[in-house]
């Protein structure tokens, strides 16, 4: 539909006022204020009426994102980086594996064995590849290094493992907080899974190039080694250093191979713009931490760079100006933002403002394909000044239903819609007359149909405005440069269409089952819904397991549901106490036995009040 695009600006603008002068003209701030409120209407209801032209214009100055070639360059990117499963030798003993999933796996190949870094998403890809190092080298696997927490890295770990007879001794290396990263990570799944379906595209065709891929019929690895600053191994005849480098998460290992001049430096710097707030929601990483483990990876002075994702670099100054400008970009972004949030500007106006210079736009390694300069302004605005943004007007918001009910109101829905597809029409004009189209134009077109579509889901209307929304989506979808953008967009219009984005039941129970008791039952309390609670009501609960020797106790009160895990004394006063094996609960939790059926076969035991037990699960959410 559209070749290319190009930077723009907007100025959506109203009639502006002197309060003192009103004052003066009126005699009172009330009538004032009755003055200004209409000419606001009227100069909305004109933007609502009759034909208009477009308030977008282009910046033909801007080089980086939406340059009329751009759309090209980054498909032709994606194709060389994803397009095709390579094993590259960066130089004697060391090669990566580009391609074969969402993450690279790195051989590293020493005296009497090899190590592997990074195992990606999916456990068959992992033992393809770990069959694919085998045929270039005889030697055994010595050791695994996962660089962090993240599924694309350490999923297909346990799979190669548990191929391998001597399994139990091959060490495994993490930092010592990847764990409760992990833990951190699962706290918000069920919200993550459906924005990381969008994110990576899951359910759009045709497939992105980069896309996860994830398959697992294992538990997840555990680390046999952990370190906490820095921590340097002999494995296989190689001098491996680990270098806690946080940034794209707190867990983050830098390996570095200091008599091979190679570094590793996993996922804080790759072939893309860096992603320093990702779409399928996680709190803000933060400027100043990653560029400080950037400096650091800086300072070792790399003949060879080898990113877990796209490809390495190679050649001294050749890695030292790719991670200069790389941290210069994080640091131009971060000081800027921080210089206007102090000149008390909105994250908005900030947005507008903050753009790299072309020194730093044209390099190669900041092409915003994966993350962008305006994702990051947002994630630094909220990581120093939170979610208000000093505006009283976002104290207390309306919700977004409120919100259009109220504005279909005063201005109409068919007005509304009416404007919409103007603005559909105005940028498609654009397009037929100069090859660019106008982004602000798609946005403002989704803006206004999401008003009506959320003010009344069931209302005659709202297919119209659905059928606007779904529209200005695969438009801003179709021209969008960024990948993830590209991904959310067109995959939110599918969902308006047909798509609901549900894990499947049998992958939902086969990863509750890889899953450890402990960390199930941590959860209980966020699955807790506190709208069916009696805040009157006490109850206490414990659950044994007897194949682990775990005791897990609950508390519920004021509608909290306080947990315990391991208590150090017996409590007292419990109204119920479940003693059964963790694998039993486990299947009935799946539904692959019925609760009834192993109380009665004396599977499971329940001493206390049976009744007041059924109230507490009741009282759980499924999902």
């Amino acid at each position: 539909m559209f070749q290319g695009i190009r930077n723009t600006i907007s100025y959506y603008s109203l009639p502006s006022f002197s309060l003192s002068k009103c004052k003066t003209m009126a005699g009172s701030s009330a009538i004032c204020m009755m003055v200004v409120l209409a000419a606001v209407t009227i100069s909305l209801l004109q933007i609502f009426s009759g034909s208009r032209k477009s308030y977008q214009t282009r910046n033909e100055d801007a080089y980086n994102v939406n340059s009329a070639s751009f759309m090209e360059e980054r498909e032709n990117f994606f194709n060389d980086v994803y397009g095709s499963k390579r094993i590259v030798k960066v130089r004697d003993g060391v090669h990566v594996a580009i391609g074969y999933a969402l993450a690279n796996v790195i051989l590293l190949e020493g005296i009497d064995g090899f190590v592997m870094v990074d195992c990606t998403e999916s456990s068959s890809v992992a033992v393809n590849l770990y069959k694919e190092f085998r045929k270039m080298t005889k030697k055994p696997l010595k050791g695994i290094i996962i660089t962090h927490s993240h599924a694309d890295h350490i999923t297909g770990a346990s799979a190669i493992l548990k191929g391998i007879d001597s399994a139990d001794k091959i060490p495994v290396f993490m930092h010592s907080s990847s764990a409760e990263e992990t833990k951190l990570n699962r706290v918000t799944s069920g919200n993550a899974f459906k924005r990381a379906s969008r994110q990576f595209g899951i359910h759009i065709e045709p497939k992105p190039k980069m896309t996860f891929s994830f398959d697992s019929s294992y538990p997840q690895v555990e680390a046999t080694h952990t370190y906490d600053k820095e921590a340097t191994y002999e494995i296989a005849g190689m001098t491996i250093q680990l270098i806690h480098t946080p940034g794209e998460t707190h867990d983050h290992t830098t390996v570095w191979l200091p008599e091979w001049k190679v570094v590793l430096p996993a996922d804080n710097i790759y072939e893309m713009f860096p992603n320093m707030y990702t779409l399928r929601g996680i709190p803000p990483r933060k400027s100043e931490i990653w560029l400080r483990s950037l400096d650091r990876v800086r300072s070792l002075g790399a003949e060879h760079m080898i990113p877990s994702h796209t490809r390495p670099v190679s050649g001294n100054e050749e890695v030292d100006d790719t991670l200069t400008h790389y941290r210069d970009a994080i640091q131009f972004v971060q000081d800027q933002t921080l210089r206007y949030i102090n000149q008390g500007l909105s994250v908005e106006e900030i947005v507008e403002k903050v753009q790299l210079p072309a020194s730093l736009a044209r390099h190669p390694f900041l092409k915003e394909y994966y993350g962008t300069v305006a994702w990051t302004v947002r994630g630094i605005y909220t990581s120093y000044l939170g979610w208000f943004n000093g505006d009283p007007v976002n104290l207390n918001p309306l919700s977004n239903q409120k919100r259009g009910k109220r504005l279909i109101k005063l201005l109409d829905a068919e007005k509304i819609l009416q404007e919409a597809r103007k603005s559909l029409e105005l940028s498609l004009e654009e397009f037929k007359k100069t090859g660019y189209p106008l982004p602000e134009e798609l946005q403002w077109a989704l803006e206004l149909s999401s008003y009506v579509s959320n003010a009344n889901p069931s209302s005659s209307i709202f297919s119209e405005a659905k059928e606007v929304k779904v529209a200005a989506l695969k438009a801003l979808g179709t021209i969008s440069v960024n990948t993830n953008a590209k991904n959310y967009y067109l995959t939110c219009a599918r969902e308006l269409e047909d798509l609901v984005i549900k894990m499947d039941p049998d992958l939902r129970k086969s990863l509750l089952m890889l899953l450890k008791i402990e960390d199930i039952m941590a959860a209980f309390p966020i699955r807790f819904k506190a709208e069916e609670c009696d805040d009157k009501l006490v109850i206490k609960i414990l659950f044994n397991f007897t194949d682990v020797k775990q005791n897990h106790l609950y508390t519920m009160r004021h509608c909290v549901l306080e947990y315990e895990y391991n208590p150090n004394a017996m409590p007292s006063g419990l109204d119920a106490k479940l003693v059964t094996t963790s694998t039993i609960w486990k299947e009935i939790l799946t539904n692959k036995r019925s609760a009834v059926g192993a109380y009665a076969t004396g599977d499971i035991a329940v001493e206390g009040s049976m009744i007041t037990f059924k109230r507490f699960m009741d009282l759980l959410a499924k999902e």
